[in-house]
């Protein structure tokens, strides 16, 4: 068969796909807005927006006072004692050096060490030195010294 026999079948192959493809992406679509639709009426709840965090702080794996470490994967959340104790641990030395060996970027190190920072509520007298290290191991420390 020659070039000018084929050339109908070619053009009648190609506008049937074409054709499939805009029915399957109707498809598609309709399923999509189906399922946005469908999916408002399960929501039986209000979100308070005041308090509302899209975060979700976890319990930290460890935490080691003796060798002044937390171990967390993500980010962490100390109870009141926890945070009591490594205070009072800190507030014996002028000077702090925080340190934060993780696998995540330098946005997230830096958002906990700012947070731990927060909970920890020093006064404006002690002076602190941040480290911030890539890790390839999927825990984060966070550690403290002198």
């Amino acid at each position: 068969m020659d070039d000018e026999t084929l050339t109908p079948f070619v053009d009648a192959l190609s506008a049937s796909l074409i054709i499939m493809i805009l029915i399957a992406i109707s498809f598609i679509l309709q399923n999509a807005i189906a399922i946005h639709e469908s999916a408002k009426e399960f929501v039986d709840f209000e979100i308070d927006e005041e308090n509302y965090t899209p975060i979700a702080f976890r319990r930290p794996i460890k935490i080691d006072y003796e060798s002044k470490a937390v171990l967390f994967l993500v980010n962490f959340e100390l109870n009141e004692e926890e945070v009591t104790r490594i205070r009072n641990e800190i507030l014996q030395n002028a000077t702090l050096t925080l340190h934060v060996k993780s696998k995540q970027s330098d946005r997230k190190s830096t958002a906990n060490l700012i947070r731990f920072l927060s909970m920890m509520n020093l006064p404006k007298n002690i002076s602190v030195k941040t480290h911030i290290d890539i890790s390839k191991s999927t825990v984060s420390y966070l550690t403290w010294s002198k």
